[in-house]
């Protein structure tokens, strides 16, 4: 059995529906326009509330295109401690942040890639950064805790840390800093380099002292910065993802199915012996026994684990190889 107990966190992309087409999308739409059944959506909130996993996360596509968005945020802030959920925020209004606020939800993540140049054109759509900045400030002004998540890659690499200080000028309570993984819509050629990497992240740490909460979801941080730690990714270990076809990923960025909760409950499919449920199980006397040679030198890897997998896998064809971000060791360039 995995220890469920571990579960911090569940995804469900609730449709992958979109009313933009970001340029680094790991989902994109045209595959085919699904939605999630509310009564899937409603096993899983159950399976959160029954095994106290308290954070509960509703993505897309763009999860406000469906009409019964309230009613699944709805159903998740009267069962699950920390409900949230994405937007890009083109369909966002005043009346719809009161509704949210009134049923309980605090939380939002709102997808700021750029200023406005820039941001509009990794989303393909004239108009999305005002739309954006705007959902930004009426979130902020009714209480809620207002994420900003920006995906960096060499498309906009030199405005991460402006932005940053920008975004948060307009209410955003945390910012969210996540290196392009090659998976969907995005290439190789759009990341950024370990070293470019690392400097970005310097500075967005001395953005603390000025009361921002910066988090880096992707990467590794090779000395202590106060308010800061280093990564360690969740996949299949603390968190899972449920697509809106039903497949069960270890996460968003790493689509490798180990089952679909339409052919049998969440419960089972985290069960199983085969695939790549054993992540669940793995110590880390196991990992050593995967991981590179570089990484199993390195003094991090206990707290680091070999970063993203999923960055690991789509860039080596390996999921330990080691993050490709990682600029501790030489080893990790962009040259294959």
């Amino acid at each position: 059995m995995p220890r469920l107990s571990k579960l911090k966190w569940i995804t469900v992309y609730i449709t992958n529906n979109c009313n933009l087409k970001c340029k680094h999308c790991c989902y994109p739409s045209e595959k085919n326009h699904k939605d999630l059944s509310i009564e899937k959506i409603r096993e899983t909130i159950q399976f959160c509330e029954k095994n106290n996993i308290r954070d509960f996360y509703v993505t897309g596509g763009e999860p406000l295109l469906r009409k019964d968005f309230l009613e699944i945020m709805s159903y998740a802030a009267k069962r699950i401690k920390k409900p949230s959920f994405s937007t890009n925020g083109w369909l966002v209004k005043k009346k719809l942040v009161k509704k949210l606020k009134e049923i309980g939800i605090r939380r939002v993540n709102i997808s700021i890639d750029g200023f406005e140049e820039t941001h509009d054109m990794l989303r393909g759509r004239k108009g999305s950064f005002k739309r954006a900045v705007r959902a930004v400030e009426m979130f902020s002004e009714e209480g809620f805790v207002t994420h900003v998540q920006c995906t960096i890659s060499n498309l906009n690499k030199d405005e991460v840390v402006e932005l940053a200080e920008f975004i948060t000028a307009k209410g955003a309570k945390v910012f969210k800093a996540v290196p392009v993984t090659p998976i969907g819509r995005a290439s190789i050629e759009m990341m950024i380099k370990p070293k470019e990497y690392a400097e970005i992240l310097r500075r967005l740490t001395t953005l603390i002292e000025k009361g921002v909460r910066v988090r880096r979801v992707f990467g590794l941080i090779p000395e202590k910065i106060p308010g800061t730690k280093i990564y360690e990714c969740g996949a299949l270990r603390h968190c899972v993802d449920i697509a809106a076809n039903g497949d069960v990923y270890p996460c968003s960025f790493l689509p490798l199915k180990i089952g679909n909760i339409y052919e049998q409950p969440l419960e089972q499919v985290l069960s199983r012996q085969d695939g790549l449920c054993w992540l669940l199980r793995m110590n880390m006397k196991e990992l050593k026994e995967r991981v590179s040679k570089e990484c199993k030198e390195c003094p991090l890897l206990s707290q680091c684990r070999g970063g993203c997998l999923a960055n690991s896998f789509y860039y080596y064809g390996d999921l330990f190889r080691g993050d490709p971000y990682c600029w501790v060791k030489q080893k990790y360039s962009h040259a294959k």
